[in-house]
């Protein structure tokens, strides 16, 4: 078999490790053949800004199964937005939904930390009834989803994750941020075999988490990336002394929410990637032997996009049983007027006076203008442009194009005009338009929970 069918079946078609193509041969000496993989996966290799407890970088081989996966999650999100979205506020389908997928995410941080819980206990928590004192983790940690779901606009940063570490802990501040002290000997560790099952040790963790933060507010890579680094990087270096797995699962659905379903996202199941054995055994050990991040990327990947369809399907079935019950009681009442001969006059619903969420997001983009801002000529907007380039560094060249287009005080922008404007990936605008935002350029607004930007007058 040539070197390029090896490539095929073992990159392209599967991702295996070598110890996969060890078995598949049934010998050990595979040397020539694991080189040719190797270099066929550093030509498609990209490198990833965080890395180990060596400053060795991990990579990522941008195959068409990496993308492929991006696209689903991002399917399934969008299909999320849709869904949910559709839900009436208030209703029973909403209730029913909300509540079904909150017990599902507590089930799991209660499997995560070794604890029976039962339906009675779980339905407590919910209504803020006093349970046990052993399930202190569960309330803490559904106080902790409920301030998420609330939160609106919120920074991701080392301040978001010190006021959900407090809440995990139950307490009112924070008397410690990182920890400061090793786990179990995982200095020694470093020296035997730099598996760091217990965490890197503590001096390691100020150099190792600003970069993961930083790839978590800023790649433009994807969604999955994103995930599988938090997932990955919070179980490999620990970065606290207790709540490491349930901050992650918090700090995720964070970033889902940050994509457009703030207020959505704390009831996708996430938490079932927590307690996944093969993400956090033998995946994440063959990243950290080999620096390969695409085995966690592919396996976070099928996690993520399963609990997606979790919520996707529960939300399905909720709204058939409404649409059913509202059947059954419109079919009954006609049934009772054709008995009796009277008239049955159900509630009417009352007429919504305010707009909906779609049509704030259409009315904005109907008015927002569609050509020069300040009546000014193209040359004029290309050097205002090139001013802000040259007196804001941190400023991109598509965000300063966008910016001198759609500046106009008093006027709302979205994140979808950057994209139409632009011509980029939503993910790509929406971090331009909240880099342009964190810069002074816009002030970002929460309109039924989606983001608009109106610029702030500089002048």
């Amino acid at each position: 078999m040539a070197g390029n069918d090896f490539n095929q079946k073992y990159t392209i078609e599967r991702y295996c490790t070598k110890a996969d193509i060890i078995k598949a041969f049934g010998t050990t000496l595979i040397e020539p053949i694991w080189r040719e993989i190797i270099s066929f996966r550093n030509r498609m290799g990209i490198e990833l800004p965080f890395f180990d407890a060596s400053h060795i970088k991990f990579g990522l081989t941008y195959i068409d199964s990496v993308q492929a996966k991006s696209s689903q999650a991002n399917d399934r999100v969008a299909s999320f937005i849709g869904s949910y979205g559709k839900i009436a506020v208030g209703s029973l389908a909403e209730s029913t939904f909300t509540t079904e997928m909150i017990k599902i995410s507590l089930k799991e941080i209660a499997k995560l930390n070794k604890l029976d819980v039962s339906e009675i206990t779980l339905t407590n928590i919910i209504q803020n009834e006093p349970v046990g004192e052993e399930y202190k983790v569960l309330v803490n940690y559904y106080r902790a989803l409920i301030a998420l779901r609330n939160s609106g606009f919120e920074s991701i940063d080392e301040a978001f994750l010190a006021r959900n570490y407090a809440m995990l802990r139950g307490e009112e501040e924070l008397t410690s941020f990182y920890r400061e002290s090793d786990n179990q000997s995982s200095a020694s560790r470093f020296i035997i075999n730099r598996e760091y099952d217990q965490g890197v040790p503590a001096h390691l963790i100020d150099v190792l988490m600003p970069p993961v933060l930083d790839y978590i507010n800023n790649t433009q890579l994807s969604l999955v990336s994103r995930l599988a680094a938090i997932f990955f990087m919070f179980n490999y270096i620990k970065p606290f002394e207790s709540h490491n797995m349930e901050l992650a699962a918090l700090l995720a659905k964070k970033v889902i929410g940050s994509t457009n379903i703030d207020t959505g996202s704390i009831y996708i199941p996430l938490e079932v990637v927590l307690n996944d054995a093969d993400l956090f055994g033998p995946v994440s050990n063959e990243t950290k032997k080999t620096h390969d991040f695409t085995y966690v990327y592919l396996k976070t990947a099928d996690l993520v996009n399963s609990a997606f369809d979790v919520a996707l399907s529960r939300m399905s079935e909720v709204r058939a049983n409404s649409l059913d019950i509202e059947s059954k009681i419109g079919s009954n009442n006609k049934s009772i007027e054709e008995e009796f001969k009277i008239k049955v006059e159900l509630p009417k619903k009352k007429e919504q006076k305010t707009e909906t969420k779609s049509q704030i997001i259409e009315r904005i983009e109907k008015n927002a203008p569609k050509t020069t801002e300040n009546n000014l000529s193209e040359k004029e907007l290309r050097a205002k442009a090139q001013d802000i380039l040259e007196s804001d560094p941190y400023i991109k060249k598509g965000q300063a194009h966008f910016y001198v287009h759609h500046c106009t005080v008093g006027k709302y922008y979205t994140i979808q005009q950057y994209v139409k404007f632009e011509k980029v990936v939503y993910e790509t605008a929406r971090t331009s338009m909240d880099n342009l935002a964190k810069r002074g350029y816009y002030r970002r607004d929460n309109v039924k929970n989606k983001f608009v930007y109106t610029p702030i007058n500089k002048e």
